[in-house]
């Protein structure tokens, strides 16, 4: 979740209510190819109708999750390890991609998702949050005409778009597969 700014979506349940947005953002590898979603929390259920809609904007299965060390995610974090949460370890064998949270503290192994999210911040945050969203689904429609104007704008230093190094660079070494899982599944 992105800390510092809030967007607000009213609620389902009070249209005098506003609700904060909590947001799920994926990068790929090399081209830092971005998804990115707002929810109303980061209970499981969320977390997988994200990886869900992630999978299917790349259209692929990366080689590996790299979540964060959040809650639904994983459920132990001790010396001998990190132990996955059972929706993690149902969803790495649906998909038969290892899940391999993050260090906690201060991991070196995401910083496309943190560039992501620092774009995402900078530049997607500042429009939404000055608009109050009638629902989640208008904000992700939002995000997702901000995410087409992000991954096919030139990026800085290349001479490529994310999405054209994408598929050129990071997908032929992603496959193809079901791309289905939810908690039914489990």
């Amino acid at each position: 979740m992105i800390e510092d700014k809030t967007v607000s979506v009213v609620s389902q349940n009070n249209p005098d209510r506003k609700v904060k947005a909590h947001f799920l953002v994926f990068t790929m590898g090399y081209s830092s190819y971005t998804f990115a979603m707002a929810f109303p929390d980061e209970k499981t259920e969320s977390v997988i109708e994200g990886i869900n809609h992630a999978l299917k904007y790349m259209g692929c299965l990366p080689q590996a999750f790299r979540p964060d060390n959040m809650k639904t995610a994983v459920s132990s974090n001790t010396r001998e390890g990190i132990v996955l949460s059972t929706a993690m370890e149902d969803l790495q064998n649906y998909y038969d991609v290892p899940v391999l949270p993050a260090r906690p503290l201060h991991p070196k192994d995401k910083a496309t998702v943190e560039r992501g999210v620092l774009i995402l911040e900078r530049e997607l945050l500042s429009r939404l949050e000055s608009v109050v969203h009638e629902n989640f689904d208008d904000l992700n429609h939002q995000i997702l005409l901000y995410l087409q104007d992000l991954n096919t704008r030139i990026k800085t230093g290349e001479s490529m778009s994310r999405y054209e190094l994408f598929e050129k660079i990071d997908k032929p070494h992603m496959r193809r597969g079901r791309i289905s899982f939810s908690n039914s599944d489990r």
